[in-house]
């Protein structure tokens, strides 16, 4: 039994034209086929878009996989590099703390020595101050000859520890010689203990001046060593410091890379599940594939060899010959199948429903009995909310996807920026580096050669002054023995006499004596010249004991700021090397970012928007298409349940 395949064969119908059975077999079949082919093409190109999709996403997935793992290891290095900064920094400052107080402690128990050695020495120079006063009263005692010598002044003499035995015995006996009676004639003779007591005191005095020289020197050598330990100090201090700061650095920087250790094994997890996932289901859809391409093209084949036979003269002819023509078994068909297709068809064109339109074409192409034709409308009504739910689990694969892929995206501009900014602060940082550490060796050098020229300054001066104070001696003990010769001579000169054994001749009525008037000029412009010489002497000494000092002081700040600038530069150095380091981590981390953005956005604009932001139609458009399309079938359903309980 046959039916008009269409509304448009409806009309052909009405209208008288005459179809056989086998003719509308035929007309079936080849819209079966025609169906075929779209079906299969629309179906072709909806799987190479899948495919390729599956293909890019999974690629793409694989080298953000990658590159997670590059960065996973350039960060775990980054935290090892950390840790060994953090272990060397630490050890530094320990070496830096013990230094600190080993020397510190030096300095003590020196400052605690010289309090003690310059404590002995004033102790030492005021018992030889008391010599010396005691020794110059006894002196000035004895060479007043008195009629009674003062005890007392000659006792405190013989008291002094440092007063040689010869002298004390001295002292005794004359102070008891001039206690004894019989000693009445005595006469005061202590020529002999001024001597001594006069040699005593030069040796003294002479004793007393090279100790404090020496305590002076000393005192002097343990300020420039205090002052050496003390920049020392601040040395260890500054390098204390410095540590201290890259320890802070480090620690810094760890928590960093923790950081993105932590966001990059999540990703790399995330990744790989879904890359598991997501080739699993493609092969799945492969092999599907594969199996409906082979269904469709059996189908057609089986399809196309029915019409051929079908089209045959030994059935077509014959069915032209024997059987009745189509309209009047349409005559005998149910009208309420066309009823039920015209009013499915209708709501297809309100709802532009494609299923709802097929669904009506194939109702009116057949004469199926009327439970039939409920059960094909329920079960197209199943089928309808079958494909509801599966755009359900689509739609919420897509929300899904598409908010990780927002998510991914907007971290990676995140990392992006932040590693962008962390890049040009590193490079700027360098430069500023760079900069100082060229202006460091500038300094370094010209302090180096100020040193040079100060100390090659010292040694011309210092041997200049050396000969000047030469030449002041040598002259000092020349001018001094011309002095004493002209004095002498003049002296001897001017007290001679001559004895006249008989009148002369005419010749000078005075004995010569000398150029007694020029003598006196003479002798006093030696004089002089021999304390200008000593002056000469003594200030010389004096320049050169300040220029020694000035010297000391001069290389002493130098060598500080020497050393001071020498850490500097060592210290930027190591900070430029670090900050290099840093520089080209941060653009290997700029580079994995941006590629792992890049990738985010390929996949959206490669797969994500194709599927499900341009779709023609959107997800509440289609459910309500859907419940429309079911809303209709069930009024269809009524329809025909209400003439069926009509008949």
């Amino acid at each position: 039994m046959q039916k008009v395949v269409a509304i448009g064969v409806g009309a052909a119908l009405a209208s008288g034209e005459k179809v056989t059975p086998v003719q509308k077999i035929i007309q079936l079949l080849n819209g079966m086929v025609e169906k075929g082919e779209t079906t299969k093409h629309e179906e072709a190109k909806q799987f190479a878009a899948y495919d390729q999709f599956c293909t890019d996403t999974s690629e793409a997935k694989g080298e953000s996989i990658a590159k997670g793992l590059e960065t996973q290891a350039a960060t775990e290095a980054g935290i090892e590099a950390n840790n060994a900064n953090i272990a060397q920094h630490n050890s530094i400052m320990d070496t830096e703390s013990a230094n600190i107080n080993k020397l510190t402690a030096e300095n003590k128990a020196a400052d605690e020595a010289d309090r003690k050695a310059w404590a002995a020495f004033t102790k030492k120079a005021e018992d030889y101050a008391q010599s010396v006063s005691a020794l110059k009263r006894a002196i000035d005692v004895l060479n007043s000859r008195p009629k009674k010598v003062d005890q007392a002044a000659l006792l405190q003499v013989a008291a002094l520890t440092m007063s040689p035995s010869d002298l004390k015995d001295r002292i005794h006996a004359l102070l008891q010689a001039e206690q004894e009676p019989a000693a009445a004639g005595y006469e005061f003779q202590s020529n002999s203990i001024i001597d001594i007591m006069k040699d005593l005191l030069t040796k003294f005095q002479d004793e007393k001046l090279e100790f404090t020289k020496a305590a002076h020197n000393e005192r002097h050598a343990h300020q420039m060593e205090k002052q050496d330990k003390i920049g020392m100090i601040e040395a260890s201090t500054d390098n204390h410091g410095a540590s201290s700061d890259m320890v802070d650095t480090n620690e810094a920087e760890k928590g960093e890379n923790q950081g993105t250790l932590s966001a990059t094994l999540k990703q790399i997890k995330a990744d790989t599940e879904y890359k598991a996932d997501l080739d699993a289901t493609c092969a799945k859809k492969r092999d599907a594939m594969k199996v409906r391409v082979t269904v469709r093209e059996d189908e057609l084949a089986a399809l196309r060899k029915a019409i051929e036979i079908l089209g045959s003269p030994a059935v077509a002819g014959a069915a032209d010959k024997h059987l009745p023509a189509m309209l009047m078994q349409i005559e005998q068909a149910d009208p309420r199948t066309a009823n039920i297709a015209g009013l499915i068809a209708k709501k297809a064109e309100q709802i532009h429903s494609k299923t709802l339109r097929a669904f009506a074409v194939s109702l009116m192409s057949t004469n199926n009995p009327f439970k039939k034709i409920v059960r094909m409308m329920k079960d197209l009504i199943t089928r309808l909310k079958d494909e509801a739910g599966s755009e359900m689990k689509e739609q919420k694969w897509c929300e899904n996807a598409l908010a990780s892929n927002n998510k991914t995206q907007t971290r990676q501009k995140k990392q992006v920026k932040k590693f962008t900014i962390k890049k040009t602060d590193a490079g700027a940082k360098i430069e500023e580096l760079k900069t100082d550490i060229a202006n460091l060796l500038a300094n370094l050098k010209a302090d180096k050669k100020a040193m040079a020229e100060a100390t090659e300054q010292r040694h011309a001066e210092k041997a200049e002054n050396a000969a000047t104070i030469k030449d002041a001696q040598e002259a000092i003990v020349a001018v001094r023995a011309a002095t004493k010769v002209l004095s002498d001579y003049y002296q001897g000169a001017g007290q001679s006499s001559s004895l006249v054994q008989q009148t002369p001749p005419p010749i000078f009525e005075a004995e010569y004596k000398g150029m007694q008037s020029e003598n006196g000029g003479v002798v006093g412009m030696m004089e002089v010249i021999h304390a200008d010489f000593v002056k000469l002497e003594s200030d010389t000494r004096s320049s050169e004991q300040a220029a020694i000092a000035a010297y000391n002081t001069f290389q002493m700040e130098t060598e500080k700021t020497i050393s001071a600038n020498e850490a500097e530069k060592d210290f930027k150095t190591k900070e430029k090397l670090k900050t290099e380091e840093d520089f080209e981590s941060f653009s290997k981390s700029l580079d994995s970012h941006t590629g792992l953005l890049k990738d985010a956005v390929d996949e959206y604009e490669g797969g994500l928007y194709s599927r499900c932001v341009e779709t023609g139609i959107s997800h509440e458009e289609r459910m309500e298409q859907r419940k429309q399309e079911i809303d209709s079938l069930k009024e269809a359903l009524e329809v025909l349940s209400a003439s069926e309980s009509a008949r």
